[in-house]
């Protein structure tokens, strides 16, 4: 019995290497491509999610699962050859973004070994999704009365079933799947300092912000989206902020595919990171002074995210009988169909309910960055070293009151009255944590 369960932990460690080598064939790739090393590992992942997604709707899950596993493989062999292995030397040289990686991972491994989902959003869908796809290798469909929330994209979805055709772990497998995906897309914050710099103590600092990202607003212990969708945000607007000089902008297209598009699939609030995305690449166009001739072909990666976001809506409105009318669904049809069985009463009531728990620094902690921001203003509106700071406060500003109206709209549209009411805000703190 003993001898037996070694030989199980030692496989499953075994297709768990194996899957850690697939991923780095892809990181190596991108980093011979001149990408900065700190973002590869949240492109790797996006890759495999906006491959999955695309191939889910195909109906081509499972082949594409191992065309991929086997390419990482093949691509980590290939670059280790042409290179004599000096590329692996070369990525872990000073990278406290995989040093990161590594640590945060064996952590997940530890805690996770013998989890099960427990939280309330694991069997109203999440859980229940991802287990459905492993057992029938496709999407959802009208024919799988147990999925609720038929218009939720399925990104998270798709890099568990990924991680567990592969490795096969159960539902600690579902648990560390998704906790690995919110690794590798904050790890990209190690960006922000310059590796030629051996600045430590800043890195530190990101080390710690990065492991408190990673348990923020939602538990590990539940395959809720919010945790996963912010950490996705922030990779995809620090990937965009990486692109700021001439030499790399060439890469800011591409790379804002991949991290936007990820955010669309994973949850559809997620378009409000494109939205953001789209106004620093803006803005860094400006500054570099590009010409149109230069950049008018990364217009289509930049529409990219919002044709997968219409791709799934075509996709739910096929499948299933009333997908863009069932709970929560982000389409017009159903946000007017909400809207309109409010009274003016109601709708008055939950503008000013929403307001309070916005202001108020308990409910809403939101709100001290905004005084803290305020202050930043006040105390530095003078002197010319702070310009590109002031710049980077009011972006924040902007965004702040941005998700906030958005947030507004989606509790005046999407959510019924009684659930606002009875739920004392609907999740509100979660959804603002985000």
């Amino acid at each position: 019995m003993m001898i037996g369960n070694l030989l199980v932990y030692f496989s499953k460690a075994i297709l768990i290497a194996l899957l850690g080598l697939s991923f780095l064939g892809y990181m190596l790739y991108f980093y011979q491509k001149n990408f900065n090393k700190s973002l590869v590992a949240g492109m790797a992942v996006s890759t495999v999610i906006l491959t999955l997604f695309i191939c889910g709707i195909l109906n081509l899950l499972k082949i594409a699962t191992f065309l991929l596993f086997f390419m990482g493989l093949g691509l980590l062999i290939y670059e280790l050859v042409t290179t004599n292995g000096r590329v692996l030397v070369n990525y872990f040289s000073n990278n406290w973004s995989a040093f990161f990686i590594i640590i945060a991972s064996l952590y997940a491994m530890v805690i996770f070994r013998t989890s099960m989902l427990t939280g309330y959003d694991d069997f109203s869908h999440w859980g229940t999704v991802a287990k459905l796809m492993l057992k029938e290798n496709r999407f959802p469909t009208s024919l799988d009365t147990v999925i609720t929330f038929q218009s939720y994209p399925l990104g998270t979805a798709t890099f568990i079933y990924y991680f567990e055709t592969i490795v096969g772990l159960g539902e600690h497998g579902y648990l560390l799947a998704q906790f690995e995906l919110k690794i590798c897309f904050v790890s990209c914050l190690f960006g922000l300092k310059n590796e030629q710099h051996n600045d430590w103590k800043g890195k530190l600092v990101i080390f710690l912000f990065s492991a408190l990202l990673l348990i923020y607003n939602t538990p590990s212990f539940s395959l809720s989206v919010d945790n996963v969708l912010c950490c996705c945000g922030i990779f995809c607007v620090v990937s965009t902020k990486l692109a700021s000089s001439r030499e790399s902008y060439k890469h800011a297209a591409f790379v804002f595919m991949l991290s936007a598009g990820c955010c669309i699939v994973i949850k559809n609030s997620g378009v409000f990171f494109w939205f953001a995305g789209v106004i620093i690449y803006v803005l860094v166009s400006h500054r570099l002074k590009l010409r149109w001739e230069f950049v008018k072909y990364d217009f289509i990666f930049i529409v990219i995210p919002i044709l997968l976001l219409l791709l799934w809506q075509r996709h739910v409105d096929y499948v299933f009988i009333d997908g863009l009318v069932s709970k929560h669904a982000m389409t017009l049809s159903h946000g007017m169909r909400v809207f309109r069985s409010k009274t003016i009463a109601e709708i008055k009531n939950e503008i000013l309910y929403i307001s309070s728990i916005i202001i108020n620094p308990i409910k809403d902690r939101a709100i001290l960055i905004l005084i803290g921001i305020t202050i930043h203003f006040l105390l530095s509106r003078n002197g010319r070293k702070n310009k590109q700071l002031n710049y980077y406060a009011l972006y924040l500003l902007c965004l702040f009151f941005i998700y906030q109206c958005g947030m507004m709209i989606m509790y005046l549209f999407s959510m019924p009255h009684a659930e606002i009411v009875y739920q004392k805000g609907a999740d509100y703190a979660r959804y603002n944590g985000t």
